[in-house]
């Protein structure tokens, strides 16, 4: 993505603050451009996070990157929920390497 798009993209978050969908898919894309911090940002001034397994992962690969005790809960959470949650256990693998 280029860095216009992102530029649109905020503004349009800045236009509907709680427009998760948009803030989670700038998320991502910050992420995938080596730019945990602003996707950090992001999710700090996010006004509510959607209670989905994903959005939960998402908030996690966010925190992995940027808070590893934060990352470490939001994880522990997802797997009280879904022991069976193999991309939890996959980015709760990646605080612990060998």
């Amino acid at each position: 993505m280029n860095e216009q798009t992102l530029k649109l993209l905020e503004k349009a978050l800045l236009a509907s603050p709680d427009d998760w969908e948009t803030r989670a898919h700038l998320m991502d894309q910050y992420l995938a451009l080596d730019r945990a911090d602003r996707a950090a940002e992001l999710l700090k001034a996010a006004p509510s996070i959607p209670d989905t397994e994903e959005d939960a992962l998402r908030k996690a690969r966010v925190e992995l990157e940027t808070s590893v005790a934060d990352a470490q809960i939001t994880l522990e959470n997802i797997l009280k929920r879904n022991k069976g949650c193999a991309q939890a256990y996959l980015l709760l693998a990646k605080l612990f390497p060998l």
